[in-house]
């Protein structure tokens, strides 16, 4: 518009989202390829749950070392009891998947734990199910395209699903 030069703007927003433009999903795995690799019979409904569980399983031994910037109001007794909220929200959410799976046999879980999570905890809370996928390393955008609905429970994964169309439920 003859008002602001070209050095005068800047380029700003999140970058990962760049990633939701649809030139950019031929770079994600098909479902069909992800349904092979992982054995998931390619009729079955696939729901992603991204967990954010993440102080569930804090080392609370680390707190001084690392929460020094926190600010005051986050006390140590403010996280313990987060801490444990967080377990038992955890919980609640896997029993609840454990008892949906066992209604739908046509629905397979494909579970994405968050970095600070213990991974044998899916392990152990999950074990013996053919419905179950765990999948740690994979990338974000493969799961979130190759899966019908992802679960999460404040995740920022929701903003990517929306940006590739993918239906989400936030678990409250």
């Amino acid at each position: 518009n003859g008002k602001i030069f070209p050095h005068q703007a800047f380029t700003t927003g999140f970058p990962t989202f760049d990633w939701t433009s649809k030139e950019f999903s031929k770079y994600f795995i098909t479902r069909e390829e992800f349904c092979r690799i992982y054995g998931i019979p390619g009729n079955h409904k696939i729901i992603l749950l991204v967990s954010s569980f993440t102080m569930a399983d804090y080392n609370m031994a680390k707190w001084d070392k690392e929460c020094f910037h926190w600010p005051e109001s986050l006390t140590k007794e403010w996280v313990y009891e987060f801490k444990a909220d967080s377990n038992k929200a955890r919980e609640l959410v896997v029993s609840s998947f454990s008892k949906l799976l066992k209604d739908n046999p046509d629905w397979h879980i494909v579970i994405r734990k968050h970095p600070l999570e213990d991974e044998p905890v899916y392990d152990k809370l999950f074990e013996n199910s053919s419905q179950m996928t765990f999948c740690p390393d994979e990338q974000i955008y493969d799961l979130v395209s190759a899966s019908d609905v992802i679960v999460h429970w404040n995740s920022t994964v929701s903003a990517i699903a929306f940006g590739l169309n993918k239906p989400t439920i936030l678990i409250d």
